[in-house]
């Protein structure tokens, strides 16, 4: 498995999908955004607390109808997934401030679904200890 492949993703979006905490934190948000790990990017639909899809980039035939876009080099996204992270790289909206990784578009929804959202992102760094398991 190849960090942010379509297996990661999977087991990302696997790991996202049975989190209790999750659930009840995202269980108002319905987004649609999308996130680049350098040159892969993926469509993620959250709603009612779970990650509904992850549709990578290639797959789409049109434009996808994200709000919004979190995009960064491969090299920051591994830094975030650091245990334990660099300073800088703690979480997204610090990253973002450091411009480790840029948001661009819409950006309401992203602060309407914040708490949810950083949840989510947490979760990333347990893929790896998951696959491991």
């Amino acid at each position: 498995m190849e960090r942010f492949d379509r297996n990661w993703m999977e087991r990302y979006r696997s790991i996202v999908n049975s989190d209790p905490t999750l659930k009840v934190i995202g269980r108002l948000c319905d987004v649609v955004f999308m996130v680049s790990f350098g040159d892969r990017s993926y469509t993620l639909h959250f709603a009612e607390g779970e990650l509904k899809s992850a549709i990578p980039s290639e797959d789409l035939l049109f434009d996808a109808n994200w709000s919004f876009a979190i995009r960064g080099p491969v090299e920051s996204w591994d830094l975030y997934l650091h245990e334990p992270p660099p300073p800088s790289y703690t979480d997204v909206i610090f990253m973002s401030f450091n411009e480790r990784v840029v948001l661009e578009g819409n950006l309401l929804p992203f602060w309407q679904s914040i708490r949810a959202l950083l949840w989510m992102f947490d979760l990333m760094r347990r893929v790896e200890v998951a696959a491991a398991a």
